[in-house]
């Protein structure tokens, strides 16, 4: 029987399939398209089959911590969650977000949870949350994006405060600009992505790309420079290389550009701009 260690290669084996089958069901969604299932034998004794249990093991675990992380979760974090993570997973569809709510305060008053998209309000939101916890140190991120001058003022504003950015879901569109104004820029396992595409305006109801040569991008390069971001073009290609209707994908445990761009300041088990 195998009795060696998993390391940390399978630290979130299912995860992401156990987070979506869990808001499904919570959310009145079909949860069968995201089941995980499991062929456990118990009678085989080999290393093979030992190894195999050792993931699944693994697997049940995460299904735990994960499903008690998610009980306690409000409809609006639950129905976000579902929207960044599961929408447009095997044909799920997305949930019209309540937006009753747009920051939570965790970790004693020290972190800022940002909730829902960077729509038109944002910068005057957030900042009206920095300025009612004075224990803020850090902005925690995760959104489907929006507004880039929302974006773009927001993340004047955090580092203007010197505060500290890290994710906590899937950060899409303009919501890496806001990351990228953190004085400190960390991303924990089970490692959200940041996601670029194109920027775009709506021609009835339809989205059209901006030319590559409009002042946006440069005022978005400006930015990147005075964030301290060591190639500007790094990220604007990101941005150049997906239309629309589509994301560029940067997967923090896979990409060791993104401290090597100081996009992000640390990610954990696998890079640090310092290095």
């Amino acid at each position: 029987m195998y009795a060696g260690s998993l390391g940390t290669a399978f630290n979130e084996v299912d995860a992401d399939d156990h987070t979506c089958f869990i808001l499904a069901r919570l959310l009145n969604k079909d949860p069968r398209k995201f089941e995980v299932k499991y062929e456990i034998d118990l009678n085989t004794k080999s290393e093979g089959n030992g190894y195999s249990l050792q993931i699944e093991a693994q697997s049940l675990e995460n299904y735990t911590v994960i499903a008690k992380r998610i009980l306690v979760l409000s409809d609006d974090e639950r129905i976000i969650e579902w929207n960044l993570d599961c929408a447009g997973r095997s044909g799920s569809d997305y949930i019209k977000e309540k937006k009753s709510t747009f920051y939570i305060l965790k970790d004693q008053g020290e972190t800022i949870q940002i909730l829902g998209k960077i729509e038109d309000g944002f910068f005057q939101k957030l900042k009206t949350a920095i300025s009612k916890s004075p224990k803020v140190k850090t902005i925690a991120l995760g959104s489907g994006g929006g507004s880039v001058q929302e974006a773009l003022n927001a993340g004047r504003y955090i580092r203007q405060r010197g505060l500290d950015t890290t994710l906590y879901n899937n950060c899409k569109s303009a919501c890496p600009l806001v990351f990228m104004a953190g004085i400190n820029r960390t991303i924990w396992s089970p490692y959200p992505s940041l996601q670029f595409h194109q920027i775009y305006i709506l021609s009835n109801n339809h989205p059209v790309p901006i030319e590559f040569d409009n002042q946006i991008y440069v005022d978005i390069y400006v930015y990147l420079a005075q964030m301290g971001i060591r190639d500007p073009i790094f990220v604007i290609s990101k941005m150049w290389s997906s239309p629309p209707e589509s994301f560029t994908i940067v997967d923090p445990s896979e990409s060791e550009e993104l401290c090597q761009y100081n996009v992000a300041t640390w990610i954990q088990r696998n890079c640090s701009a310092d290095e």
